[in-house]
């Protein structure tokens, strides 16, 4: 580690990466009002789930196709406010009509999750970016939205890294940089760059962000500052977000060599090991995003089981056989009374 109520009344939701159109169905930390659906899964240990929500049957109140051929992320929510990332653009998306209120460049990269939190001076949007395309161009060439009112410049960034290589962008390493921008007025509060390409999308709790990395490194990043507040390894590619729950950050990498699902839970506070890593043996490394709180851990591992691990130690409360295998842009949805899983080949599924 390295120092820097009824089921009835709770509607699943969908923990799926949207690639393509996006459609929408007919800081604690700081004081400040969560938002609705404020990250993946709705909160910090993805539960997956919305106590109240509307009763089905549901329609499609309207469509957005990619802007430019583009691609989009699955979204997240805070009021009337949609946000997706774009390979050259993240949205801002009016939820009642569809409409592209405004968007930021961005410089390329997977897409993953964006998350929204609460910062000391209002709401902030904490993505990922980069690394940016072949050409070398960077995000400040993407043109604005047509619909987007003028917005302020944003400032020089405070980068708590090194900057970019005197000898041009074919010289710059391929990494990933974490972004927060003012969800206001979207000017650049901060960028952090990371050790190596991440495509896992943001956790955020408390005065965190919370980020995986190609390389195997999960990160603590503070809302406030940018600043690395901890980091610590792992075997494998962290490729889902983490999960926080229960004062510990839970993650879940692919180590293709021997083929495994790795879990491991990181304090919250310090990044120290909380427990050891659990390795599932399997002919594939699929497996879903964690999921966390009330104590347990879930999640979807390549040997096709649903497993429920206890948080206080990583050991293994039950495992149930399904049908088929899991994907890492996916997670487990519970409530207090139900485990909800679905797997890759479509099938959903209910434990008690």
């Amino acid at each position: 580690m390295r120092r820097h109520r009824s089921s009835r009344a709770v509607r699943v939701a969908a923990a799926a990466l949207a690639i393509g159109p996006f459609a929408l169905p007919s800081g604690e930390a700081f004081a400040q009002e969560a938002p609705t659906w404020w990250q993946f899964q709705g909160g910090p240990g993805h539960p997956g789930v919305l106590a109240d929500g509307p009763e089905p049957p549901y329609r499609v109140r309207w469509t957005l196709p990619a802007p430019a051929g583009d691609a989009l992320s699955g979204a997240v929510v805070a009021g009337e406010l949609a946000v997706s990332v774009g390979t050259e653009a993240v949205y801002g998306i009016d939820v009642v009509s569809g409409a592209i209120e405004w968007q930021v460049a961005r410089g390329g990269g997977p897409l993953s999750m964006p998350a929204i939190g609460a910062g000391p001076r209002g709401r902030i949007l904490v993505y990922l970016e980069g690394p940016g395309p072949s050409d070398g161009r960077g995000a400040s060439e993407v043109s604005p939205s047509p619909s987007e009112s003028a917005t302020p410049s944003a400032p020089p960034s405070t980068t708590t890294g090194p900057g970019p290589s005197p000898t041009g962008p074919e010289e710059e390493p391929d990494i990933s940089t974490l972004v927060a921008v003012s969800l206001a007025d979207r000017t650049e509060l901060w960028r952090t760059p990371l050790e190596a390409i991440s495509r896992s999308g943001v956790t955020i709790e408390g005065t965190n962000a919370f980020v995986g990395d190609q390389g195997g490194t999960v990160y603590a990043v503070s809302l406030e500052s940018g600043s690395i507040t901890w980091s610590a390894e792992m075997e494998g590619l962290v490729d889902s977000p983490v999960a926080v729950a229960d004062g510990q950050v839970v993650a879940v990498a692919r180590n293709t060599d021997p083929a495994q699902v790795v879990v491991a839970a990181f304090d919250e506070a310090t990044g120290e090991r909380s427990w050891p890593a659990l390795a599932i043996q399997a002919n594939s490394t699929a497996g879903t995003a964690p999921s966390a709180g009330g104590g347990s851990v879930f999640i979807g591992s390549a040997d096709r089981r649903v497993r429920a691990l206890d948080a206080n130690g990583g050991s293994e409360r039950w495992a149930t056989l399904v049908l088929s295998l899991f994907s890492p842009v996916t997670s487990l949805a519970f409530d207090d009374e139900s485990v909800f899983a679905a797997d890759i080949a479509g099938g959903l599924y209910r434990l008690p």
